[in-house]
């Protein structure tokens, strides 16, 4: 099809900044390798983005065969009602610029943390009546599990940048304004509640379990220290007896 393949050793925000350095368009479109896009997203887009600075994409989930997965991808329809929980996809390549592009230490909500920028700037966004389609979600709680564990050291990272905005977005009352606007049944709320506040706990556990290993772990200068202390206390036998090599 013509595209151009960059290989970046970074993780998805050093990626994706590599990946607009290198574009010539004059809008830039970010879409993750697990996303599937419905097929009028660019046309809906460059005519949505007319008069605006960006513009956000209904972002849903495949559901699967488990009741797991279905109640994921519920949550998601219902998330992609609040304002908070939703990010620009299609920018003007300038805007991009002038925001600052993505933060490259965050690989987890890196989306949020620029659209975040974004607002803050000023800069404008409309809607677009456009879908992707979320691929990747958990089909259990273990998977639920391993998911909040792999992010949970930059869910923090992130938090600790908008912290406001991170106290806000894991609100139950949040869930079921979002809930009002959507057109997810009534039966999803509690269960989607639910969810969300597992998906805090292990999150939490996750940043836990984190810091208990950065703390098990000797830091490289004290490592140092203790090997330097260890030789000066070694003695030498000729040294000790005031002798010579002779």
């Amino acid at each position: 099809m013509g595209a151009l393949v960059i290989s970046s050793r970074g993780e998805r925000s050093v990626a994706k900044n590599l990946g607009a350095e290198f574009a010539h368009g004059k809008y830039l479109f970010f879409v993750d390798a697990d996303h599937k896009l419905s097929a009028d997203v660019i046309a809906n887009c460059t005519k949505t983005i007319d008069g605006v600075d960006g513009v956000l994409i209904t972002d849903q989930d495949i559901s699967k065969d488990s009741k797991v997965s279905r109640l994921v991808a519920s949550r998601r329809k219902i998330l992609s009602c609040d304002p908070l929980n939703v990010a620009v996809r299609f920018v003007r390549r300038e805007v991009f610029n002038s925001v600052g592009g993505f933060d490259p230490d965050l690989y987890a909500d890196e989306d949020l943390d620029f659209h975040n920028r974004f607002l803050k700037l000023g800069f404008k966004m409309a809607y677009s009546r456009a879908t992707e389609w979320h691929l990747g979600s958990p089909v259990n709680l273990k998977g639920l599990l391993n998911r909040s564990l792999y992010y949970s050291s930059n869910h923090a990272a992130y938090a600790s940048r908008n912290p406001l905005i991170s106290f806000r977005r894991i609100s139950p009352l949040r869930v079921v304004a979002a809930w009002k606007r959507s057109d997810a049944p009534a039966s999803d709320l509690l269960p989607v509640v639910l969810l969300g506040f597992l998906s805090n706990a292990f999150l939490v556990i996750g940043v836990l379990l984190n810091l208990g290993a950065r703390q098990s772990t000797p830091k490289a200068g004290s490592k140092l220290q203790i090997e330097t202390a260890s030789v000066k206390n070694r003695v030498i036998p000729s040294e000790k007896n005031g002798q010579g090599g002779a």
